[in-house]
């Protein structure tokens, strides 16, 4: 499980007992690694925008 109702889980919490159960904080894959890489990604996309390019991730609202 990655996202609980609450967070941190607090000691007792029924699925800890749960051995068939992993429950990892919410941000279990955010690295450092995986910033730069997302910060490199948004700043081309801008870049793009701004020259007239279409995005990758077009949004219509």
């Amino acid at each position: 499980m990655d996202v609980l109702e609450e967070e941190p889980v607090k000691e007792g919490y029924f699925l800890l007992k749960n051995n068939k159960i992993i429950i990892t904080p919410h941000i279990a894959g955010l690295t450092a690694e995986s910033q730069v890489r997302i910060s490199n990604i948004i700043a081309d996309e801008v870049v793009k925008v701004l020259q007239g390019k279409q995005s990758l991730s077009l949004v219509s609202l």
